[in-house]
């Protein structure tokens, strides 16, 4: 952070960097799974609308309901915590956790591991933007059949399938779910100590999710010569629910930058562990 405007930015503004930049003195920002937190909060409530799982109406609603209080995010009541919790369940299973999201992962991950591996781009580039680093890999596509299978597979030009018996990338993808706070009976509670089902729904759905992603031959692949990154865009559109959790720690920049799809791959190996056979 040093290196980067923020500390000028701070400093223009009258913040203290060091009071700042320190997380302790933000306890409602982050939290482990499966307690609320401001982010989580923040992106299930945007991708829920992206994905239209949710009205305005509604993320009105959970807004008006929560309350903070002692270093925590509390609901009010117990109909609007199970909802919230529901919801969010719902975009882990469709989105951040999906077949789509694992391979997105996976084939987006091999193709910049092997732009690395061959020199196309540096790691000093996963640091700048998404579009400088695509343009750099799009300059060598025509004169390199892997790189060109690779970048078909990135943008969903290449048909897959999970096939634990034959598979090209087997991914592990994290799992999320809340377990938030809320007013019941006049005590403070769990969701978990109030609906058992959930309680033992939780523990599930908090382990990892595995994939074992075939994809089909790459020879009747369209040609990509002529195309712009419109189908990269499309691709980043699609999966926009699936972006934020796989890139928590920079969230500021993911929402920044031209291309989300392609700024969540690059900081794959944080959330994600993707083995290529």
């Amino acid at each position: 952070i040093k290196k980067t405007e923020i500390p000028a930015i701070l400093e223009k503004h009258n913040f203290a960097r060091r009071q700042t930049l320190d997380i302790k003195n933000f306890p409602l920002l982050e939290k482990k799974l499966p307690d609320l937190c401001a982010d989580r909060i923040d992106y299930s409530l945007r991708y829920g609308l992206v994905s239209g799982l949710i009205s305005k109406s509604q993320a009105r609603f959970f807004i008006k309901k929560l309350k903070a209080e002692n270093g925590q995010w509390i609901f009010q009541d117990y109909d609007s915590a199970l909802k919230f919790t529901k919801l969010y369940s719902r975009l882990n299973s469709r989105f951040w956790t999906s077949l789509k999201a694992a391979a997105m992962m996976a084939s987006g991950g091999a193709c910049l591991k092997y732009a690395l591996t061959k020199k196309y781009i540096s790691r000093a580039d996963l640091y700048t933007t998404d579009r400088e680093v695509l343009v750099k890999i799009r300059k060598r596509l025509r004169g390199d059949k892997k790189l060109r299978q690779l970048f078909a597979r990135m943008n969903n030009k290449v048909a897959y399938r999970q096939n634990p018996d034959d598979y090209d990338s087997r991914v592990f993808m994290k799992s999320r779910a809340i377990d938030p706070l809320c007013f019941y009976r006049g005590k403070l509670k769990r969701v978990s100590q109030i609906d058992l089902k959930w309680k033992r729904q939780l523990t599930r759905e908090l382990k990892p999710k595995e994939y074992f992603i075939k994809f089909n031959s790459d020879q009747n692949s369209p040609s990509l010569q002529g195309r712009g990154d419109g189908s990269v865009r499309r691709n980043a559109a699609y999966y926009a629910g699936s972006l934020k959790p796989a890139t928590e720690a920079c969230s500021s920049r993911a929402r920044s930058e031209s291309l989300p799809m392609a700024s969540a791959v690059c900081r794959l190996p944080v959330e994600v562990s993707v083995v290529v056979s």
